[in-house]
């Protein structure tokens, strides 16, 4: 019969030693680890309103700043584009940041990293950007 797992020291099964290191190479990627990491609609009010986060475009690569006005649940934001213009609006629906740029809209759950950096995530959990707050 074709043993399905082998032991490791310590006892431990080594599927569920690489199961493990996958989950944590999952977390080091940016993927929230639990619901619990996701903002909620008080943490996204607290934390970005009034503030300017910069990052990459995901798909050009140029980069995008945001300075946001101060509110609790919406408002506006300006910045730049690849050095040109931005502007458009932003709410907080339920516990997801939004975004109506105009040309298009957008919904994302967010994660704090650190004081200063910021990550979204699309529904699917896929992340669409990394922010750092300035």
């Amino acid at each position: 019969m074709p043993v399905l797992h082998d032991k490791i020291s310590g006892g431990a099964p080594r599927v569920l030693t690489r199961l493990l290191a996958g989950l944590a190479l999952l977390t080091l990627a940016g993927i929230p680890a639990t619901a619990a990491d996701v903002m909620t609609a008080k943490q996204l009010a607290a934390t970005i309103p009034g503030k300017t986060l910069v990052t990459k475009h995901r798909t050009s690569g140029k980069t995008l700043v945001l300075v946001y006005s101060g509110g609790s649940n919406k408002g506006t934001f300006g910045g730049t584009y690849d050095g040109k213009p931005n502007k458009g609006t932003w709410w907080i629906k339920g516990n997801k940041w939004c975004e109506d740029w105009g040309r298009g809209n957008g919904c994302w759950r967010a994660v704090q990293i650190d004081a200063k950096t910021l990550q979204f995530f699309r529904d699917d959990g896929s992340l669409e950007y990394q922010l750092k707050i300035q």
